[in-house]
């Protein structure tokens, strides 16, 4: 009795903890500063940011009370991918597209911004300045040895991945909370809500660009906003995925639900957080003051600046390497679930997790060298092609979500797949205001992405025309698959009858 409720407390630990580790880290910290195309840099104005995570902590919550609905559908069989729950309450081919577009296309995308974030973060703290050709060779290779390792890891070894997870997470919180202490001591010279005017200490004369008054903002401004924050709260279904290695499967629902109420509350904070003692919304720029005695950092010890540098990129290592672990992790179990259950062409044969997991990492890796290389070679920003593409795929991602919270809804009156239901209230009011503001803020996405950036419309384009392209060759080669499986069977049930010509014959 013992044993099982240790088990079942550890199960609820490693899904809370995976989806806690999957959302909570380099997501704020890389996209909630001044930096191109992040939050700051987009709504010009640190209170209408931190209203963002907290808008979009809602439109998750809510999410997920209607994902519990959808979930229960395979609780039984234990596979709980997008693109399964797709397959159950849509249809086969849109379910395929999806399927594709997480294992060529997402998962890379989140194995790769990981793995090269961990060397950048590392090349940071040690203050190296690199020439084009060895960011080259650093990148790649340093790159794919941390994806291949943390994948083979997840892989084979499972268990010890789970356990990094759980505790690397409770671990990583310990730094992440010192950010808290602006709440209370907050910069009240330099301050990113503070500071409007001033030029910015240690950034070269640069003045702030941002303002704390609300007569320019604009909805185009506000909705634009919302691009790299999808990013920040992506993934908090996927731990749904490992309901199949999950033996209590009751309490699934109730980990990833603690875990993403938990998640919204701590952005919302952190957001706060990090502009009221950051001199540009950045953690590295909080160390700065905390290091500095919590003083003004305009006279700044250049020795305290460089502590401060080397302490904020050590944690972000930390906290980027859990973040490769949490997708790693999961990511085994898109392409075990959706090949097994024939969304995939693979030759008729069920996949192992573990062949699924080095899958995976070899399409992974095929797609950093290119988005690496291209990064250095013309943008000579390692990391500029994944930072562009990470908030395309995480929209991408959302619409996902918007479209089976629709099915959902839809089920509701067609009864046409059996699951446990939420109460009736609860789950029409949420699904409302999910379908509501996810409708407009994908649409806005779509159309952005077409017409505000060359480089966004570049890349959105180019993930549109791989995915069908894949998709029109997995429908092939199942098409033909199944085709043979008729004839095959055919062939079983004739071999022993004699052939119409033979009976002409005969006769």
């Amino acid at each position: 009795m013992k044993e099982k409720r240790n088990l079942k407390l550890f199960e609820f630990l490693t899904i809370f903890t995976t989806v806690v580790g999957t959302m909570v880290g380099v997501g704020i910290y890389v996209k909630n500063d001044n930096g191109a195309g992040h939050v700051l840099n987009i709504v010009q104005n640190p209170y209408i940011a931190i209203i963002l995570w907290i808008f979009m902590g809602t439109i998750v919550v809510s999410l997920m009370i209607v994902f519990l609905e959808i979930a229960s559908s395979t609780l039984k069989t234990g596979n709980g991918t997008v693109a399964a729950w797709i397959n159950i309450f849509i249809g086969r081919r849109l379910a395929s597209m999806a399927s594709l577009f997480y294992i060529f296309i997402y998962l890379p995308v989140n194995y790769g911004f990981f793995a090269i974030l961990i060397v950048q973060y590392v090349i940071t703290a040690a203050g190296a300045e690199l020439q084009q050709s060895n960011q080259l060779l650093i990148f790649l290779g340093c790159g794919i040895f941390m994806l291949a390792l943390s994948a083979y890891v997840n892989s084979y070894k499972r268990m010890a991945g789970k356990k990094v997870q759980i505790y690397g997470t409770f671990l990583k919180f310990i730094p992440l909370l010192l950010v808290f202490i602006a709440l209370f001591i907050p910069d009240r010279i330099w301050g990113v809500i503070f500071n409007t005017q001033n030029a910015i200490p240690g950034n070269g004369g640069e003045l702030p660009s941002w303002n704390t008054s609300f007569e320019n903002i604009n909805g185009a401004m506000i909705l634009a906003g919302f691009s790299p924050i999808f990013f920040a709260f992506t993934g908090f279904v996927y731990a749904a995925n490992m309901q199949a290695e999950t033996q209590n499967k009751s309490i699934v629902s109730k980990a990833i639900l603690s875990g993403v109420i938990f998640v919204a509350f701590f952005y919302a904070l952190l957001a706060a957080a990090l502009f009221l003692g950051s001199k540009d919304g950045s953690v590295v720029g909080f160390f700065e003051y905390m290091f500095n005695g919590f003083k003004d950092i305009e006279n700044i010890n250049p020795s305290v600046r460089q502590a401060s540098i080397l302490t904020a990129n050590v944690i972000l290592v930390m906290v980027s390497f859990l973040g490769l672990n949490s997708y790693t992790l999961i990511g085994p179990n898109f392409a075990h679930t959706d090949i097994n259950e024939g969304l995939l062409f693979f030759n008729n044969k069920k996949i192992k997790r573990t062949t699924a997991g080095i899958l995976q990492m070899l399409i992974s890796v095929v797609f950093y060298i290119p988005m690496v290389a291209t990064s250095i070679l013309v943008k000579n920003q390692p990391t500029f092609l994944y930072d562009q593409i990470s908030n395309v795929a995480s929209m991408l991602d959302f619409f996902l979500y918007l479209v089976l919270v629709i099915a959902a809804v839809k089920n509701r009156f067609s009864k046409k797949v059996s699951v446990d239901k939420v109460k009736t209230w609860v789950f029409f009011a949420c699904s409302t205001y999910a379908i509501t503001t996810l409708s407009i803020l994908c649409g806005y996405s779509f159309y952005n992405y077409f017409t505000e950036d060359a480089v966004l419309a570049i890349v959105f384009g180019v993930i549109i025309v791989v995915i069908l392209g894949i998709f029109t060759i997995n429908e092939i080669l199942l098409n033909k698959s199944k085709n043979n499986c008729k004839n095959e069977q055919l062939t079983e049930i004739n071999k022993d009858k004699p052939s119409k010509i033979y009976k002409e014959y005969k006769d």
